[in-house]
């Protein structure tokens, strides 16, 4: 091989040659790319601090151009372009060899093929403009034999306002799913038979972050509010005709204590949280604002519960899972 076969270049990742060197120069820079040029056969050799990083090779046949990218020895990448484009790649993770095949009309990217596991195939649609500018993304899941029979569809609209964008999907059940999105405000909806049966809400009002979340399935809705650390601050629900209040208390960015409120009855909880670990301490259940029942929780799957008559404590139930073990009187002799 001539010398003049050899090119360097100096750069900072494999591809991106940015300006030539000569010979002398490649020991003055941190990444340099050797470029080694044979009839139909071209290598590149990143240099790192002298040392060969990354590796491809290219090979010219039939019109066609044949790579294999290395990352040092380990082979990493292979992918075969005709006509300046990508057809097909292989890529090799830890997880196994992923397949991606690529089509194209009038030099503009039409979709993406990735080969799955069971025979399915992912293909990525992109929908454009007369002008070629991106108007959706659609995802269909196809059976590697057909190429043509739908499992299920997603897809990306965007808008002129590049902060606006629109995804569906279409599940397995046939249910589509909606998401709308505006800057940091989204929606969510879900349709069964053309009946919307689920959606959410969510943005910022002031400096709360605000999330509504309603089934209406289940005849199911809550608002949550976060405060400016992103913690719940409050939440309201809505359970069939029953409405409820939760309120969060924190120390030091972790949550001690819940208090659940019926606002359609008189019972309320208010919960205790250890501070270390997160999980339940307690649990003081109220009616009418009077104590009428306590759960301590302990290790093992241990709780002991304390109930009460008239704001005065009468039994304690101790269960270990949900095996009652020991069952105790707290009144005392005198007023049985």
């Amino acid at each position: 091989m001539s010398a003049e076969s050899i090119e360097y270049f100096r750069s900072n990742n494999l591809g991106l040659p940015l300006e030539r060197i000569s010979v002398h120069q490649k020991d003055d820079y941190r990444y340099v790319l050797e470029r080694r040029r044979e009839e139909s056969e071209v290598t590149d050799l990143l240099y790192l601090e002298g040392d060969i990083s990354q590796k491809a090779v290219h090979q010219w046949k039939n019109e066609k151009v044949y790579s294999r990218f290395y990352d040092g020895d380990i082979l990493m990448r292979e992918a075969i372009e005709q006509d300046g484009r990508i057809a097909e790649e292989i890529v090799y993770a830890v997880e196994g060899r992923l397949i991606r095949r690529y089509g194209w009309i009038e030099g503009e990217l039409e979709y993406v093929d990735t080969e799955l596991e069971k025979g399915y195939v992912e293909r990525r649609r992109y929908i454009r403009s007369e002008d070629g500018r991106l108007l959706q993304i659609q995802k269909e899941l196809l059976t590697e034999d057909t190429k043509n029979e739908s499992i299920s569809v997603s897809g990306f609209q965007y808008l002129e306002d590049t902060e606006n964008v629109r995804q569906w999907h279409i599940d397995q059940t046939g249910c589509v799913h909606f998401l709308y999105q505006s800057g940091e405000r989204k929606k969510y909806e879900k349709y069964c038979k053309g009946a919307l049966i689920r959606k959410t809400e969510d943005y910022t009002e002031g400096d709360r972050r605000i999330l509504i979340e309603e089934d209406l399935s289940r005849n199911n809705k809550s608002r949550t509010e976060f405060d400016t650390a992103g913690n719940i601050d409050y939440r309201e629900l809505r359970e069939g005709d029953n409405l409820i209040e939760e309120f969060y208390a924190y120390e030091s960015e972790r949550l001690t204590s819940k208090t659940r409120v019926s606002k359609s009855g008189t019972e309320s909880v208010l919960y205790f949280y250890d501070g270390q670990s997160g999980s339940i301490e307690k649990e003081t259940h109220f009616d009418n604002d009077i104590i009428k029942k306590e759960v301590h929780y302990y290790p093992e799957n241990i709780k002991k519960i304390v109930v009460f008559r008239q704001a005065q404590p009468v039994a304690e139930l101790t269960y270990e899972g949900e095996e009652l073990t020991e069952r105790k009187s707290l009144i005392d002799a005198e007023e049985r």
